[in-house]
């Protein structure tokens, strides 16, 4: 009887310390560019914190601590920072039997240098919500990319990924070649389609794939777009964990900024199937944010856009082509105001196999000067689908290709995009695969800040140029046609027989017409 009384009493105690016992470990830390890098936040000025934020450290923990500490540092400097915001992470569904609860802490980071290595941890409490006892996270450090530059800057681009075995080659190859070019990586692109789902397993699939991939999240500034396996909720357990460049404006669904030679576009496509209510004010966002980055001004120091999103607008897959063409009426919208405004390069993912476009436009093969390879004064969008780091899911079988005449290259080996900024009049990009070689590469080069637009405004001008000749030409004709006819009624009447024409009347004298 005394033993059952004192393990009840243990039990008790347990419980006692287990609930005071609050779990502030920050997980999943990752990192972003912020509206610094926007030119166009002044525009949204009114929904900001600040205009002034060049990065945002994120991450999450399973209750409310209250005394996280980030510790931040460079070779001259060290702060102290509480978080900016500290959001409750709650979504729920029965349908799905699906309960998540935690929190996300972003810290709004400005006045940092750029090109600089920064150094960051946290410290936690190790008991309970105090700061009696603290512990000390391990430590990350980025360097932060300079906006303005004429220095070559390197990007990649992947998506379609989860923690599985099929992916870690390419993940592992992707860390790989990440450390190796360290401070030359500017930022991290992706496409949609993370973790397969985020919100599986109450939500477990998403934290185990944010914490697989924090190696890199936390190191180089990550810049994601949503896919269609990120619409639970509304894009809850992506928007919950990211906030991109006028997070406030546009949820995610549209941003933007700018580095170096390059205006960066990321757009949320997929939410205009959810919600095609939302398409006009889409429409809106991205045709100002083109005009902004084709005017002459932004043009001269940023001379290419580069736009990404997750689902195609072309595949020459037979697999895939169905799923893609039955969208594509209401892509056509935004692949006009893609040629309107001169938009460089396309980066896609959804299908499942890496696919690369000669320059292409409403289904059909544009001019360029070069090879396969060279692609110089492209007259429209060049496309890449970078789908491929790999999942458990299919990867497309190659026999299946429709060959358009636009399909430069495909390849389905598991691998990633890099994209290479080599100065104002030429980018690079390759498709690294996961035993470490480049199946395929080549460099956009143009002449003019605006291939598309010098062509059509030659169309235009020869078409001008042609209804001007052909009008003149049709008057010319006109003009002879109404001589011809009267001249040749004149001729007509004067042959009649009639009382002034002697020789018809017999007379044998001339009518003195001359």
């Amino acid at each position: 009887m005394i033993c059952l009384v004192l393990f009840v009493a243990f039990v008790t105690f347990l419980s006692a310390v287990n609930a005071d016992a609050i779990d502030c470990t920050p997980r999943q830390v990752h990192i972003g560019l912020g509206e610094w890098y926007t030119k166009r936040a002044a525009d949204f000025a009114k929904d900001l914190t600040s205009t002034n934020i060049q990065l945002r450290i994120i991450y999450l923990t399973k209750e409310l601590c209250s005394t996280n500490i980030l510790h931040l540092s460079n070779e001259t400097v060290n702060f102290e920072l509480a978080p900016t915001s500290v959001i409750h992470f709650h979504e729920e569904s029965i349908a799905r039997q699906i309960y998540y609860d935690g929190y996300v802490y972003v810290h709004e980071l400005s006045g940092l240098e750029v090109s600089k290595r920064h150094f960051y941890s946290f410290s936690f409490p190790s008991e309970g919500n105090t700061s009696d006892s603290l512990n000390q996270t391990e430590t990350w450090s980025f360097v932060l990319p300079k906006a303005d530059t004429s220095e070559s800057q390197t990007f990649v681009f992947f998506s379609d990924y989860d923690q599985s075995e099929v992916s870690q080659s390419a993940r592992d190859m992707l860390h790989s070649f990440l450390t190796d070019k360290k401070d030359d990586i500017a930022a991290v692109l992706m496409g949609g389609d993370y973790a397969y789902n985020m919100e599986d397993n109450n939500g477990r699939n998403g934290d185990e794939f944010m914490e697989v991939m924090s190696p890199i999240f936390s190191r180089w500034p990550t810049m994601p777009v949503a896919g269609n396996h990120e619409r639970f909720l509304d894009y809850a357990f992506f928007n919950n964990r990211f906030q991109l460049p006028l997070f406030n404006s546009t949820q995610n669904n549209i941003y933007s900024f700018d580095l170096g030679a390059v205006h960066f576009i990321g757009l949320n496509t997929d939410r205009l199937l959810v919600r095609p209510d939302t398409k006009e004010e889409f429409m809106g966002l991205l045709a100002a944010d083109l005009r902004f980055a084709d005017s002459d001004e932004n043009r001269a120091v940023r001379p290419w856009i580069v736009a990404y999103t997750h689902r195609p607008f072309y595949t020459s897959t037979e697999l895939a082509l169905e799923d893609v063409q039955m969208y594509y009426k209401v892509w056509a919208d935004i692949e006009d105001l893609f040629y309107k405004h001169n938009v460089d390069l396309f980066l896609v993912a959804h299908v499942h196999y890496y696919e690369r476009s000669l320059p292409v436009y409403q289904n059909k093969s544009y001019p360029f000067k070069g090879d396969n390879s060279n692609l110089r004064n492209a007259e429209a969008p060049v496309y890449v689908i970078e789908g491929i780091l790999g999942s458990k899911h299919f990867i497309d079988d190659l026999q299946h290709m429709t060959h358009p005449s636009y399909l430069a290259a495909y390849d389905n080996t598991t691998g990633f995009g890099e994209l290479e900024v080599i100065n104002r009049t030429t980018i690079r990009y390759a498709h690294h695969v996961s035993n470490g070689s480049v199946v395929d590469f080549f460099h956009l080069s143009k002449d003019t800040l605006r291939p598309f637009q010098s062509s059509g405004s030659n169309h235009y001008f020869a078409i001008l140029v042609m209804s001007i000749v052909g009008g003149i030409l049709a008057l010319g004709a006109l003009s002879f046609a109404v001589y011809y006819f009267f001249w040749r009624k004149k001729d007509h009447r004067q042959a009649l027989p009639n009382e002034k024409d002697p020789e018809a009347a017999g007379e044998g004298e001339t009518s003195g017409i001359i």
